[in-house]
């Protein structure tokens, strides 16, 4: 199947089924699970960032006007938005306990993001159409327009880590 209208971004499927197992695992899973160190309490929302998140975040980019095309989140991309939040919510968050209460470091969740990165651009790239060959070519962006994709994906990490201050992200 060909799609030239490219990465859909909150309508990928990917994206809308991550979400939805998102909700349900804060929701629904999560509370019900007495095992403190099971996988749903634990993991699952870690392996679902890069699912939920990433497409939100492209797609700000994109309407800022420092995301050039529509095409699927690229290798590199993927790698940056991963190293970037593994940062901001593994290393940075546990020291602004006024904005992320409770936050802690905790390595294997940067590894659950990675393994949702993996599964994610896998889907992305194989899953579900062929990209036609008349799409807009990717354009190479100056320093100052990926500064730009730094400023939209870490207030996405912000958006994130106050939500949880205030409740408004499940956990």
């Amino acid at each position: 199947m060909s799609d030239s209208a490219g990465f859909r971004y909150w309508r990928e499927p990917l994206f809308v089924v991550a979400t939805v197992l998102y909700l349900a695992n804060s929701l629904w899973w999560k509370p019900m699970s007495v095992e403190p160190a099971s996988f749903v309490r634990c993991y699952l929302g870690d392996v679902l960032c890069m699912p939920v998140c990433l497409p939100v975040t492209l797609w700000l980019q994109r309407r800022v006007g420092v995301r050039f095309h529509d095409r699927v989140p690229s290798g590199a991309e993927l790698l940056l938005h991963w190293i970037l939040w593994s940062c901001c919510f593994e290393l940075l968050a546990p020291q602004l306990p006024s904005l992320a209460p409770g936050a802690v470091c905790d390595p294997m969740d940067a590894v659950a993001y990675a393994v949702g990165g993996l599964f994610a651009g896998f889907f992305w790239r194989f899953g579900v159409r062929h990209w036609d060959s008349n799409l807009v070519p990717v354009s190479t962006a100056s320093w100052p327009q990926q500064g730009g994709r730094f400023v939209v994906a870490v207030a996405v990490a912000a958006l994130v880590l106050s939500g949880y201050r205030f409740g408004v992200v499940f956990r």
